[in-house]
């Protein structure tokens, strides 16, 4: 993913690198709202989720440059959903299908939404997702 990334999107992986929260540029939050946010994202809620946001770790950015969670977890027969948001720009529609296949079981896709599908809008798509789910175990 981060491999990707850095080769679709530079800028945005330079953002992230040099994320200051303190000193978050009109630029900055420009460059990062569509890897996050769909294009219906309040105003207001940009400002305030962007003033929680902290530079990628680079555990977290090795881990997805590299594929090292090839063995599947024992989930002792737990089932597993993977849910993902089509204007995902960060784990895209190819990320949450390779991932699902590698757990076997099917992904489910939130139409309009980005990353960030919980603070949006329209947060009762996924959420209504989630809770379909759990109903049909």
């Amino acid at each position: 993913m981060a491999a990707r990334l850095a080769t679709e999107r530079p800028d945005y992986l330079m953002q992230m690198s040099q994320l200051n929260p303190a000193r978050l540029s009109t630029h900055v939050l420009e460059t990062l709202r569509p890897f996050y946010f769909s294009d219906d994202v309040a105003p207001e809620l940009l400002v305030e989720a962007a003033s929680h946001l902290g530079a990628e770790s680079p555990r977290a950015l090795m881990d997805l440059s590299l594929r090292l969670h090839w063995q599947l977890p024992d989930r002792g027969g737990a089932p597993m959903m993977v849910l993902g948001a089509e204007g995902d720009r960060i784990c895209s529609p190819e990320d949450v299908r390779a991932t699902a296949l590698h757990h076997g079981v099917e992904p489910i896709f939130v139409p309009g939404l980005a990353h960030m599908m919980m603070l949006e809008r329209r947060w009762q798509k996924p959420a209504r997702a989630l809770a379909d789910w759990l109903a049909s175990l």
